[in-house]
């Protein structure tokens, strides 16, 4: 491990407190990015999406049943969490969308 090296992060936010590493530069100039793994963790995002539209509303009618009937609102938010991961994270994550991140910066993909 090498230290006092500069390095440049190319990374993307997911929300506030989600960030994913795209790429990142070495002291050598060379960029090392792996778009693969970025569709490994589009799928798997889809999947968790799945899980929290599946989920959403067996735990809403749970919480409302032990909260007099206010855990209802988990629902919705459920769904929207659904929302996010199904679509909005894998389209961030995109090949396109990330090649034309890179070219924004100056990265040229291969």
């Amino acid at each position: 491990m090498v230290t006092d090296t500069p390095v440049t992060w190319y990374y993307k936010h997911l929300g506030k407190k989600a960030i994913v590493l795209i790429a990142f530069e070495k002291a050598n100039g060379k960029v090392e990015y792996d778009l693969d793994h970025m569709r490994q963790v589009a799928k798997s995002s889809i999947l968790k999406g799945s899980v929290f539209a599946l989920a959403a509303i067996p735990a809403g009618v749970i919480i409302a049943t032990a909260t007099y009937g206010l855990g209802l609102l988990v629902i919705p938010v459920g769904f929207f969490y659904a929302y996010r991961s199904i679509f909005k994270i894998p389209g961030m994550l995109r090949r396109t969308t990330l090649v034309n991140d890179l070219a924004n910066h100056g990265v040229v993909v291969q």
